[in-house]
């Protein structure tokens, strides 16, 4: 995107793509792409063992207790998740006063989206 604002001379152009970079590195965005990144694989794997074709109903049954296993894990270690991911403590920190979502909001919404699946 900064190359986008350093090379066009249209000012919409401009505007856009200094728009989308805003929303691109914004706290709470990559707060849930980071929860999405530990999530994602594992919903893959089910996806494509669903999808076999001789799949048998013992075979979907533990791929079903394999994925709540590995979410109730990521669940469970949400903060760690956090942690190694884009997101640290002290932006969350920043993000806070900013954007007025605190950590433990974030988490709690986080731990629902895990609850769901």
């Amino acid at each position: 995107m900064q190359i986008i604002q350093e090379r066009f001379t249209n000012s919409k152009v401009i505007n856009q793509a200094s728009a989308i970079e805003r929303l691109l590195n914004d706290d709470t965005f990559l707060y849930w792409l980071n929860i999405f990144h530990h999530v994602m694989p594992h919903v893959d794997i089910l996806y494509d063992q669903l999808q076999a074709r001789k799949a048998d109903s013992t075979q979907i049954k533990n791929a079903v207790e394999a994925f709540e296993t590995c979410i109730t894990k990521i669940r469970q270690n949400i903060d760690e998740c956090v942690e190694t991911g884009h997101l640290k403590n002290e932006d969350l920190e920043h993000s806070r006063k900013r954007i007025r979502l605190s950590q433990d909001n974030l988490r709690v919404a986080a731990i629902e989206v895990y609850f769901c699946v």
